[in-house]
């Protein structure tokens, strides 16, 4: 059975919520995160799931150093990148510094 749009955005507003709390809980260091980089952070949280996202090491180890240009190199290189399509440019130009994508 079909569901109304309002219940739609309420579910995904609900996973939004889930994989925010999610990056809280994974990453210390994510709340000193600018707004952009916590967005790119949940959108890989939210598609990908903690057990895929914590695959991604080398990633992480940069974005917990603050070093957002090799973390972007590291979503560049992996076969994610290739997979999500025009997702990727997306996420890397968060995570880079974009004030707006």
């Amino acid at each position: 059975m079909p569901i109304s749009k309002k219940s739609a955005w309420e579910i995904l507003k609900d996973d939004a919520e889930d994989a925010r709390n999610d990056c809280l809980h994974a990453f210390p260091w994510f709340l000193e995160l600018s707004e952009n980089r916590q967005k790119a952070m949940i959108d890989l949280m939210f598609n990908m799931g903690m057990t895929r996202l914590l695959g991604f090491k080398k990633f992480l180890l940069a974005m917990s150093l603050g070093n957002y240009d090799t973390a972007a190199d590291e979503l560049v290189d992996s076969k994610w990148y290739e997979q999500v399509k025009r997702r990727g440019p997306k996420i890397v130009s968060l995570i880079r510094g974009a004030s707006d994508v």
